[in-house]
């Protein structure tokens, strides 16, 4: 049965499962990403409803016209994953998602199905990066941008070949391990060498989600890049120019 808006607010905790959630509090009222400002009632008294807010309290997972209780969770590549039983109906489906934090809200993953939301509240967030840029030295050429935070993304290239990506979050390279990258919606799982900041090209899996990127980040819009518990969101303005129509050849089909 739907909770009521009085019992929602009641209930509402801080953190979701505090004991593994507690660095990503995933509780709170949502939009979906794609929506226009102002065409979604975003508040407690149209949760769940068509048009209104979706959202997380505590263990339910409120999405339009179902409701999903939530259980199990665990950590997995940056994000948790969880246990669902949801109802829409009155019949009972079983699953699993996984829920990761952006920039502005969440990314929830079920299967191959990408879903983004914007927190209520942050409809007006938007990437704080500089425009894209190219430049050459040492007969290498590099596309990145970069923001106020310290976050940075470097496509380098060595005359067509050698294709590499560095990728910087809080100032810091990013470390050794998973790092997710989203465009548009469109996920790419890539992996940071263990001295962080330089993500592998050099398997074939790996330089083929790199030539992928490539081309989605230079016909995109906005990206994502989440590395351990940090996540940051890069506008793609002027990515297109920086990088060229053809991807570099990546370490790992230059030899």
């Amino acid at each position: 049965m739907m909770r009521t808006a009085t019992h929602i607010m009641t209930t509402m905790v801080v953190a979701l499962f505090p004991t593994i959630g507690a660095a990503q509090s995933f509780d709170g009222y949502y939009m979906p990403v794609s929506a226009p400002p102002g065409s979604w009632r975003c508040n407690a008294d149209f949760l769940g409803s068509d048009g209104g807010s979706v959202g997380i309290i505590g263990d339910t997972f409120f999405g339009v016209e179902n409701t999903c209780t939530m259980s199990n969770p665990r950590p997995e590549n940056g994000g948790i994953r969880y246990d669902t039983a949801c109802e829409a109906e009155g019949e009972i489906s079983r699953s699993s998602i996984l829920i990761r934090q952006t920039a502005v809200g969440i990314t929830i993953l079920r299967g191959s199905e990408v879903i983004e939301w914007r927190r209520c509240g942050a409809a007006d967030a938007r990437a704080s990066n500089h425009r894209w840029v190219s430049g050459f030295a040492m007969g290498v050429s590099e596309a990145s941008t970069r923001d106020a935070n310290g976050n940075v993304v470097t496509f380098s290239c060595n005359g067509g070949l050698d294709g590499e990506l560095f990728i910087e979050l809080g100032g810091r390279p990013v470390p050794g391990g998973p790092v997710e990258i989203e465009v548009d919606g469109r996920a790419f799982s890539m992996t940071a060498w263990a001295q962080g900041g330089s993500i592998n090209t050099e398997c074939s899996v790996c330089a083929d989600a790199y030539n992928s990127l490539w081309q989605a980040v230079a016909a995109g819009n906005t990206m994502s890049v989440t590395a351990g518990d940090m996540t940051a969101m890069f506008d793609l303005v002027g990515s297109s120019a920086a990088l060229g129509p053809i991807p570099c050849v990546p370490v790992g089909q230059s030899n």
